[in-house]
């Protein structure tokens, strides 16, 4: 995408699928205005500066849209992907939201279907979707607010004193620009399902916040920190399908055991992992983590977890989210 920053066409433009085929956006037009192929095709020339020949295929008018659905869930349907949630485009998020919305249900779905779950697990969907979603919608709204016609000033293009001062004005305006989408990755990478009943908070999640870029973090809700092992491997592909018990080198054994002991009286699919790595522990902040199906960390702690909070985690309980 080509941001083309001129105060006759401000656009922007760029190739499509095949070919020759192109897309042009004008950003400074009223929404009343309707062109005709003829004024479509002037605008490109009048906005490149070249004078080729033009076919214009189709044209429409285009808004972005900030929406989010009231409720992910009635009765037995489940909202995912963009008919719950709709973020303006700019970041490319809204199919990140949608894969991320079916890890979630998906793996719950399987748990409840597979007997190992209780019924009220499916009531996490929405709590942590929906938060989700709002914080993707924000973040890319902030990613939307520069456009090519934002970024023109006085004297631009001029070669002199005042020429200088506007185009360091406008680089400026673009580093903030470039702040607020990296500002929205780091909160689409690096979310936490807070007051979610499917985690166990451990007092963390009131000190966590996004951060300008994505910094890994364990606390309780959080996507478990990734590292590259000693054996060329990934951590991630360590897991197991159904829960993981990460075990640090500070581990108790007797804990590890106790641990082991605990999950698997309950009848959760289990796999115990103690990779031989001294960052391990600097990057949980406990000696013993559990993960979920779908990577996030559920639970931390220095002792075996207790049958309650096995039971809130997989919804065998009901506990109502703050």
């Amino acid at each position: 995408m080509f941001w083309q920053i001129n105060p006759d066409m401000p656009s922007l433009i760029g190739p499509m699928d095949q070919g020759d085929l192109w897309f042009f956006m004008p950003t400074a037009i009223g929404s009343a205005q309707k062109p005709t192929p003829a004024e479509a095709e002037e605008m490109i020339r009048t906005s490149t500066g070249i004078d080729t020949e033009i076919e214009v295929l189709s044209s429409d008018e285009w808004v972005a849209s900030k929406l989010l659905a009231d409720r992910f869930r009635r009765d037995r349907a489940f909202m995912i992907g963009d008919a719950g949630h709709l973020p303006p485009p700019f970041g490319g998020f809204g199919m990140l939201l949608g894969v991320g919305d079916a890890v979630d249900l998906g793996w719950k779905l399987a748990a409840v279907l597979l007997g190992w779950a209780g019924p009220s697990l499916l009531d996490s969907y929405e709590v942590e979707r929906r938060q989700t979603a709002q914080l993707v919608l924000d973040a890319a709204e902030a990613n939307h607010t520069i456009l090519a016609n934002q970024l023109i000033l006085p004297h631009l293009e001029d070669d002199t004193p005042e020429g200088e001062a506007a185009r360091v004005e406008a680089a400026e305006m673009v580093r903030r620009h470039k702040a607020a989408e990296f500002y929205a990755r780091g909160v689409v990478l690096g979310y936490c399902y807070r007051d979610s009943p499917a985690i166990a908070d451990d007092g963390t999640q009131k000190d966590w916040r996004p951060s300008l870029d994505y910094t890994p973090s364990a606390t309780p809700g959080c996507i478990a920190p990734h590292c590259w092992l000693a054996d060329g491997s990934s951590l991630y592909d360590h897991f197991g399908a159904g829960f993981t018990l990460l075990v640090t080198r500070d581990a108790d054994p007797a804990q590890i055991d106790a641990a082991r002991s605990a999950i698997e009286a309950e009848d959760i699919p289990l796999t115990v992992l103690a990779p031989q790595d001294d960052r391990l522990a600097g990057l949980y902040q406990a000696p013993l983590v559990l993960i979920r199906p779908d990577q996030h960390v559920a639970w931390r702690g220095d002792r075996a977890p207790s049958r309650d909070v096995l039971e809130r985690l997989l919804g065998r309980r009901a506990v109502a989210a703050a």
